[in-house]
């Protein structure tokens, strides 16, 4: 088991000091290409903080927009439920509008068309 562990440490950094020369060789490290990059980078920098602020002002709106929203749904679903809430004396209110209701649309407006039409026929 040892002999394994041995060759494989052994094979890992032959590779390893095989690749490192490669990579090392494959950078372009000088003044041009230097300046170059940290220009790009100062650029794409830029790029970004500016699209950060336009999101944030996105967020912003959006999230006053939300709470308005919110503050109005809020509003008429309170003045909804004083609407249909009937109130301390619930049963008698509704017996007092619903008695006056009958009489205006049972009694009253009958009355009033059958003078209204007689006073048509004969003023």
């Amino acid at each position: 088991m040892r002999k394994i562990l041995t060759i494989l440490i052994l094979l890992s950094v032959l590779f390893e000091t095989r690749t490192y020369p490669m990579s090392v060789k494959a950078i372009n490290i000088d003044l041009p290409t230097m300046s170059a990059m940290s220009t790009a980078y100062g650029v794409e920098v830029a790029q970004e903080a500016k699209g950060v602020a336009a999101l944030k002002d996105v967020l912003d709106h959006y999230t006053t927009a939300g709470l308005s929203t919110t503050g109005i749904f809020s509003s008429k679903w309170l003045e909804m439920r004083a609407l249909a809430d009937p109130g301390l004396f619930g049963k008698d209110e509704l017996l007092y509008y619903s008695r006056i209701k009958s009489l205006v649309v049972d009694q009253i407006t009958p009355r009033i068309l059958s003078v209204s039409a007689q006073m048509i026929k004969d003023p």
